[in-house]
């Protein structure tokens, strides 16, 4: 699937986030290392999206997730649902990243 190049952006700005939440949704022990970045999003404002991460790491794969997302949190959760049926499509967690160009606190996890 081909993806529109600010969609791209989005998803390598939280290539790790996308990444972690992904190996937390295959494996619940691993989701407590996820646990920290989560606490930190919804600290900074983040609730709709942890809301639908917690959602996607206790099994839920619904549309319903995309409810009261913005753009960028919807193309973060359908990288995460994209990444978990078919992990050649997940960012490069290694890649360069810009950590001005993530969102406030994000910024933080990626660095």
């Amino acid at each position: 699937m081909a993806y529109p190049p600010k969609h791209l952006q989005i998803m390598q700005t939280h290539a790790v986030l996308i990444c972690e939440v992904v190996k937390a949704a295959q494996n619940k022990d691993y989701s407590q290392h996820v646990e920290p970045a989560l606490q930190m999003a919804e600290k900074n404002g983040w609730k709709a999206l942890v809301s639908a991460i917690k959602k996607i790491i206790n099994g839920d794969r619904s549309d319903d997730l995309m409810n009261s997302l913005d753009e960028e949190d919807q193309v973060i959760i359908k990288s995460i649902l994209s990444g978990i049926q078919n992990p050649s499509t997940l960012p490069d967690p290694n890649a360069a990243q810009d950590p001005a160009a993530a969102a406030p606190g994000l910024a933080a996890m990626i660095k």
